[in-house]
């Protein structure tokens, strides 16, 4: 892990520094020498944590930019005069530095390179108090949840425990969050107990959360590695729905997956997570939805950033790998409002955006890009049709997908498939939301599709017949094969686009700095996303 320091003295001559960090030391009074000699120009890296411990002469810290990335620069608490586009550029963290070994610490505990998430999910779930009296129900809905109904039990009892266990290690610690809605009339408690690795029966942490305990993520962050196990309590009368548990190793206060990860989550205890990147700080906004992925985290890191401009990634972590960006008014317009935020924080306007996604991510990108007019719609291999998709599982993808039928199951969670067609009146209050002369009134929407597609083959089609009649621009390109296949012509293609689109954005641009508009953001509150 490459770690920059700048300041009087060099840290690593007076305190241990982990072997793996590869540090390097820049003296305050004469920034850049060691660095030019080290790294050829137009080859410098970015560090993993630059910290600025004293700069003597605050008019160098603009050379410094090329060196750090937002999140992951550290500023002591005493230095004063950092100016306000390297703040806002950087989002650096202030904190006091009186005891470098402590800041190594943090180092080595919330910026370290792994970005690991899953979750234990329905298929390990076990109801272990179907049989008893007071256990009146147990029925699993599909990969979403399970419903358990109980009656008046005098005490807590083990409703259910997952058969997988989670691997932990002492040196990462976890987050944990159990998803899960109970009656009021239900008392839930939430059981973990590690067992020490290398053994079977010696329990080296165990623990029984409360319900108010669990209005945030657990923690584990335990001095022996082992395997978490897992089981939920109840004790009352009523209906506890039961859902997966998500684990990710832990940033603690830097964020979530990777320094400056956010978390959104609903009164439900449904997560989506965003990633907010100031780039150039220059038009346009570009916004990435995740497809669908089974492991927990953010999609399309990398591929954003080489873009250079600012741009906003928004994961999906529910179901085995998404649930189509979609929840309850409260998580949407969660995820609306940081949208907002992030045109706000940047001083951009609505066409200075672009919303884009493949796959799963595409349903994202059209849904919410359908609120903002923005300037462009880039997405690869879009679904659009949720139900449809479903009812193809038998025929045109026997076996595969199975997630589309949960999909469904959001709309309408207690009858079957056939018998009311919620999904169908979802998809057309939206297609008529589209059909609206004020929806994507100049936006441009630029698709590439599969022309044998085995998920939604009608997508392309609804999407221009529902701009028919309209001044919207659609540009489309299909490639021959099924959903999954030929997907790097769909990413270079969609690269090519946003290149394209950026051009455009930059030369119609009439974008104000935001230093110029720094007093303006403090009246409205305008944060960080």
């Amino acid at each position: 892990m490459k770690i920059l320091q700048i300041g009087k003295s060099n840290w690593a001559q007076c305190i241990p520094v982990p072997d793996h960090f590869d540090w390097t030391y820049m003296p305050s009074s004469a920034p850049g020498t060691p660095l030019v000699k080290q790294e050829p120009e137009g080859k410098r890296e970015k560090y993993a944590v630059v910290i600025f411990d004293t700069v003597e002469d605050i008019g160098h810290l603009p050379y410094f930019e090329r060196f750090c990335s937002p999140y992951r620069v550290l500023v002591n608490q005493n230095m004063s005069g950092v100016p306000d586009s390297f703040t806002a550029k950087m989002l650096p963290r202030y904190i006091n530095m009186e005891n470098p070994q402590q800041i190594i610490d943090l180092c080595e505990r919330e910026y370290h390179e792994v970005t690991y998430g899953d979750k234990l999910g329905m298929s390990s779930l076990l109801a272990v108090g179907s049989s008893k009296t007071w256990c009146k129900e147990a029925t699993y809905h599909g990969a979403d949840s399970l419903h358990i109904r109980i009656e008046s039990t005098d005490k807590a009892r083990q409703i259910a425990t997952w058969t997988q266990t989670i691997p932990y290690e002492s040196s990462r610690p976890l987050e944990i969050w159990p998803q899960f809605v109970s009656d009021p009339s239900v008392e839930v408690l939430f059981d973990i107990h590690i067992t020490q690795i290398g053994s079977d029966d010696v329990i080296s942490y165990q623990h029984r959360y409360t319900q108010e305990n669990l209005n945030s993520p657990i923690i584990i962050d335990q001095e022996r590695s082992g395997y978490i196990s897992c089981s939920w309590f109840a004790q009352g009368s009523g209906v506890i729905e039961i859902g997966s548990v998500h684990y990710r190793v832990s940033r603690f206060e830097a964020g979530q997956f990777i320094p400056g990860g956010r978390r959104i989550v609903d009164s439900h205890r449904e997560e989506l997570f965003t990633y907010f990147h100031p780039g150039n700080m220059l038009p346009p906004l570009n916004i990435y939805f995740s497809g669908y992925r089974p492991t927990e985290g953010f999609e399309g890191f990398y591929m954003m950033e080489n873009l250079g401009h600012p741009f906003l990634l928004v994961s999906d972590p529910r179901l085995e790998g998404g649930r189509f960006y979609l929840g309850s008014s409260e998580l949407e317009g969660l995820l609306v409002k940081t949208i907002k935020d992030a045109v706000t924080y940047l001083n951009f306007h609505n066409s200075d955006v672009i919303f884009s996604g493949l796959s799963m991510g595409t349903f994202g990108a059209l849904c919410y890009g359908s609120m903002f007019n923005p300037y462009g719609i880039i997405v690869g291999k879009p679904i659009i049709d949720l139900e449809y998709v479903a009812r193809r599982a038998r025929l045109e993808r026997p076996g595969e997908f199975r997630t589309a039928f949960d999909i469904v199951e959001f709309w309408n969670p207690h009858t079957p498939l056939q018998s009311q067609d919620s999904a169908r009146k979802h998809l057309e209050r939206m297609l008529s939301k589209w059909k609206e002369d004020s929806c994507f009134k100049e936006t441009q929407i630029l698709v590439s599709y599969m022309l044998q597609d085995d998920y939604d083959d009608t997508a392309c089609l609804r999407l221009l017949d529902s701009q028919a009649n309209k001044k919207t621009t659609i540009i489309s390109r299909g490639f021959q094969g099924r959903h999954n296949d030929d997907n790097s012509s769909i990413v270079t293609w969609f690269i090519n686009q946003y290149q394209r689109l950026i051009s455009e954005v930059r030369a119609a641009s009439t974008f104000t700095s935001r230093e110029s508009v720094e007093a303006d953001l403090q009246v409205t509150g305008g944060g960080i996303p």
